[in-house]
C-alpha cells in the first residue's frame, strides 16, 4: 500500500499541528544558546568573480580578469554563463603565452531538480602543474553585438540602466587553487535585521588549524601579506556595493594588526543578501586571490523584549504560564521564545536554576500587556527544590522562518501575584512530600497533547498507522517512489519543486499525515526533508509521537550543519535569473547553525541519519560533482558535505561511500540503495 497526494491540494484544509511547549534541566542550558558565530563559519581555498562583458565601438562584448595561481601542483577554472555557447574562452600564462584548454561541460546542482540544474551551464578547465603567478582569462562574445547581449540577458541590461551598480553580470569565473592557504570568514553576530549592523570577519588560516572551528575556536591567522581585504554585498534588489574590510580593531575585526579583517553595512532592506568576502596578498608560494560567499536573509525587527515578565495559573494545576513581556508590530506572525528559568531554594533562598522553556507561537494580549507566552511543569521546581520568586534569564525570540534572533534580555523581571506564588510553593512542596525523586517525564518535556492525540496514544485499535516517506528541497518529485517495492504501509509526501523554511515544510507533512488519516506514523527524511521531519518531531503534536516501533525519524543524505557553498550557488542563480526554487536560509552554515540551537537533546536522540559521499576510484575523477568539488568542504557527495551532515547528539546509522546526492552525478542515486531502504524500512515506527 502507497500513497502520493500534492500538497497543491490540501491549501484550503491545512492546519496548522498544536506546538509543544518544550522544557529541559538546567544542565542543558548552554545547548540552547544562540550559537557562536563560528559555528556557521566556512572555509575556501577558491576564489569567485562575476563578469560583465563590455563593447567599445564597433568591438565585440569582451572582458579580461587576471587569475592570482599559487598552487603549483593543480588549478581549475570553472566559467558559467547563460550564453556560454556563444562565449570563447582564452587563457594566457604569466609570461603572456597562451594556454591550450580543454574544457568539460559541468552544471550547478542548485536543486534536487535535475531538470532545472542542467539550465545552469557551464565548462571546466584544469591545469596540472601551472606556473605560480598571475594568469588572464579573457571571455569575449565575437558572434554577438552588445546588442543581442543585452537582448539575451535583459535582467542584467535593465537592472544596468534602473541603477548604477546594479548588474548580475554576463558570467560567474571560479578559480580553484590546490593550496593549504585557506580563506575563512564568519559573520559578526546573528542579529540581522533592517537598520542594524551586519558585518563579515575574514582571515587566512592553514588547513591544518581548520578543525578548530569544530572546537568554537577561531583559527589563527596566517601572517600573510593582505594587500586588499574587500566585502562586495550584494543586496536583495540586485544591487552591489563594496567596501574595505579593515585590521584596526575598529570594525569587529578582533585585535588592530592580528590579520583578521572586519567590516559592516546597515541593511536597508530586507530579504536575501550574499555578502562575499575578498583577500588579496602574498604567501609563501606567491600572490593569491581567495573569496568566500556568505547567503543571509535580514528581516525586519517587528518584535522586541520590554524586561517585564508575569507569572500565571495554567489551566493544568500543574503548570504554571510564563507570560514574556514584548512590543510587537507584527501580532499574526509566529516566534519560537526560549527563556530559562531561576527560582529560589527552598533550603536558603539563594537563587537556583530550574529548567529551560521555549515554544513556537505568536503573541498574545493581557488588558494593555503583550506576550509571548510559555509554560512549565512545576515538577522542574520540585526536581531542584526551588519555589518563587522566579527569575528570567538569557531570553531571546527568534523569526521562525530563519530562525534569526531578533530581541534578547540577559535577564527579565518577573511579577507573580501572591496567590501564583502560593501556588507554586504549596505544588512544590506537595511533590516533594508524595515521594518525587526528580524522574523527567515526557509532559515535563514536551507539555501536555491535545486531547485527540492523547487518546490515540492510549487505545490504537482503531489507529490507521503508516510510514511516511519526505523528499528533499526543490524535489520535482519523491525519490523513493523509484523503489517503493522497498517500503510497507508508505505514505509519499509531495511538495514538488518548492523551496520552504523547516518551519513550513514541517507543517505541510503534518498536513499530509492528516489528510491521510493516518493517526500514528513514521517518518523517513532525505536531504532538506531530513530537517523538516525533526523540525516537527521537535515543535509540534502530531500523530508521530504515537508512533510504535524502534525508529519514529530517519533521515538520509541531510545537511544539518548546512551547505557552505550556498552562496555561490545564489548568485549563480541571480546569474541565469530562471526563476525556480526560493533559497532556504536554514541550509546555510548560518541558518543551521540557528536551527540547531532550538533542538531538544530528546529529538536528536530519537534521530536516526545515514550519508554518503564519492568514492576516490571512478573513471570521471572520483567526484560527485566537479564543478561543487570546487567550493564545497571535502568529501561530499555532491551536495551535502561529509562533515556537515551529522546531528550532534543524534544516532549515526553509517556514512555509504560511492553514493551522491542527484541521479545524474558520478555514482549512484543513494535514495535508490535498496538494501539501507530495506533496513530503514524494517526498523521504522508506525
Amino acid at each position: 500500500m502507497f500513497c502520493v497526494l500534492a500538497l497543491a491540494l490540501l491549501g484550503s484544509v491545512l492546519a496548522v499541528p498544536s506546538p509543544k511547549a518544550l522544557s529541559g534541566p538546567y544542565w542543558e542550558f548552554s545547548a540552547h544558546q544562540i550559537p557562536s558565530v563560528l559555528a556557521g563559519a566556512t572555509t575556501g581555498d577558491s576564489a569567485a568573480f562575476t563578469l560583465e562583458l563590455t563593447a567599445t565601438g564597433n568591438s565585440a562584448p569582451s572582458v579580461s580578469q587576471p587569475l592570482l595561481v599559487d598552487s603549483s601542483s593543480s588549478m581549475t577554472l570553472a566559467v558559467f554563463s547563460p550564453v556560454l555557447k556563444q562565449l570563447q574562452v582564452a587563457l594566457s600564462d604569466p609570461s603572456g603565452a597562451p594556454v591550450a584548454l580543454s574544457g568539460t561541460p559541468a552544471t550547478a546542482p542548485v536543486s534536487e531538480n535535475d531538470a532545472l540544474n542542467e539550465q545552469f551551464t557551464g565548462t571546466t578547465y584544469t591545469l596540472n602543474k601551472p606556473q605560480i603567478g598571475t594568469y588572464t582569462l579573457t571571455l569575449s562574445a565575437p558572434a554577438m553585438t552588445a546588442e543581442e547581449l543585452a537582448a539575451a540577458m535583459p535582467h542584467v541590461h535593465n537592472a544596468q540602466k534602473a541603477r548604477r551598480g546594479m548588474t548580475t553580470g554576463h558570467a560567474m569565473v571560479v578559480l580553484y587553487n590546490d593550496s593549504p592557504d585557506l580563506i575563512c570568514t564568519h559573520l559578526t553576530h546573528y542579529e540581522s535585521t533592517v537598520g542594524s549592523l551586519v558585518g563579515l570577519n575574514t582571515r587566512m588560516i592553514d588547513i591544518q588549524t581548520k578543525g578548530l572551528l569544530a572546537q568554537g575556536i577561531a583559527p589563527p591567522a596566517l601572517q600573510d601579506v593582505i594587500s586588499m581585504a574587500e566585502l562586495d554585498v550584494t543586496f536583495p534588489d540586485g544591487h552591489v556595493e563594496k567596501t574595505a574590510m579593515h585590521d584596526d580593531g575598529l570594525h569587529f575585526d578582533g585585535e588592530a594588526n592580528d590579520g583578521a579583517y572586519g567590516a559592516q553595512i546597515t541593511p536597508t532592506q530586507s530579504g536575501e543578501y550574499v555578502m562575499t568576502a575578498v583577500l588579496k596578498g602574498t604567501n609563501a608560494a606567491g600572490a593569491f586571490e581567495r573569496t568566500t560567499e556568505h547567503y543571509i536573509q535580514v528581516v525586519q525587527p517587528t518584535v522586541s523584549l520590554t524586561g517585564k515578565a508575569q507569572v500565571t495559573f495554567h489551566p493544568s494545576s500543574s503548570r504554571v504560564s510564563l507570560q514574556v513581556g514584548v512590543t510587537n508590530k507584527s501580532p499574526a506572525a509566529q516566534y519560537r521564545v526560549y527563556a530559562e528559568v531561576y527560582g529560589t531554594s527552598t533550603a536558603d533562598a539563594s537563587q537556583v536554576p530550574v529548567a529551560w522553556a521555549s515554544t513556537i507561537t505568536a503573541s498574545q494580549t493581557d488588558g494593555s500587556f503583550v506576550y509571548l507566552p510559555l509554560e512549565m511543569d512545576l515538577s522542574w521546581f520540585a526536581q531542584q527544590k526551588a519555589a518563587a520568586p522566579v527569575t528570567l534569564k538569557n531570553v531571546y525570540v527568534q523569526e521562525i522562518n530563519y530562525m534569526i534572533p531578533m530581541t534578547q534580555q540577559s535577564s527579565v523581571e518577573v511579577a507573580m501575584a501572591p496567590a501564583v506564588a502560593a501556588h507554586i510553593n504549596a505544588s512544590v512542596h506537595a511533590l516533594l512530600a508524595r515521594g518525587y525523586k526528580g524522574e523527567i517525564t515526557k509532559v515535563m518535556r514536551q507539555g501536555v497533547p491535545p486531547v485527540q492525540l492523547q487518546r490515540r496514544a492510549v487505545n490504537r485499535t482503531d489507529t490507521t498507522a503508516g510510514l511516511v516517506l519526505v523528499h528533499g528541497y526543490c524535489s520535482p518529485s519523491n525519490p523513493f517512489l523509484e523503489r517503493a517495492q522497498d517500503f510497507t504501509d508508505a505514505f509519499y509526501f509531495s511538495d514538488p519543486n518548492q523551496g520552504r523554511s523547516n518551519d513550513a515544510f514541517a507543517q505541510l507533512i503534518a498536513a499530509f499525515a492528516d489528510s491521510n488519516g493516518l493517526d500514528s506514523f513514521g517518518l523517513i527524511g532525505f536531504s532538506q526533508g531530513g530537517m523538516a521531519i525533526t523540525h516537527l518531531a521537535n515543535y509540534y503534536h502530531t500523530g508521530l509521537d504515537s508512533a510504535v516501533g524502534l525508529r519514529r525519524l530517519q533521515s538520509l543524505a541531510t545537511p544539518y550543519g548546512g551547505n557552505s557553498g550556498m552562496g555561490l550557488l545564489d548568485l549563480i542563480k541571480r546569474l541565469f535569473n530562471i526563476g525556480g526554487c526560493d533559497t532556504v536560509y536554514d541550509m546555510s552554515p548560518d541558518g543551521a547553525a540557528l536551527w540547531q540551537a532550538g533542538i531538544t537533546t530528546e529529538t536528536r536522540q530519537e534521530l536516526n541519519f545515514y550519508y554518503t559521499q564519492y568514492d576516490k576510484v571512478n573513471i570521471f575523477g572520483g567526484w560527485c560533482n566537479f564543478f561543487m568539488n570546487l567550493v564545497l568542504e571535502k568529501p561530499n557527495d555532491g551536495v551535502v558535505e561529509a562533515g556537515r551532515a551529522p546531528l550532534p547528539g543524534a544516532i549515526n546509522r553509517g556514512l555509504t561511500i560511492g553514493q551522491c546526492h542527484a541521479a545524474d552525478m558520478a555514482f549512484p542515486f543513494s535514495p535508490l540503495d535498496a538494501t539501507r531502504n530495506q533496513e530503514m524500512n524494517t526498523n521504522a515506527a508506525r
